[in-house]
């Protein structure tokens, strides 16, 4: 077992490229960091117009794997979360459903 990994990395509304600009480079790049074989980090977004969200899951899925685990419509807000990880054996970094 790793010392000092975390179990989990939340990010909430964390990417929106026309407020953020392109900080979601960074922030995809500090989660892949951040994730251990026992991390999982979990991403909601609210999705927007040009929001840059897919940008930011395909260098996320550059790392780790990544899959959409929920969609759902939270007071006329489309909010989706995603669930990545590192790859176990076998299996190869991307986005598995977006």
């Amino acid at each position: 077992d790793e010392e000092g990994g975390f179990d989990f990395v939340l990010c909430a509304d964390c990417v929106y490229q026309p407020l953020y600009g392109e900080s979601w480079a960074a922030l995809a790049a500090c989660i892949v960091a951040l994730c251990t074989p026992r991390t999982a980090a979990l991403v909601s977004v609210q999705r927007r117009h040009n929001d840059g969200v897919e940008r930011f899951l395909a260098r996320l899925a550059s790392g780790l794997r990544v899959e959409r685990v929920s969609t759902e419509l939270l007071g006329g807000a489309n909010v989706q979360i995603f669930l990545a990880r590192q790859p176990r054996d076998g299996e190869e970094p991307g986005l598995l459903s977006a």
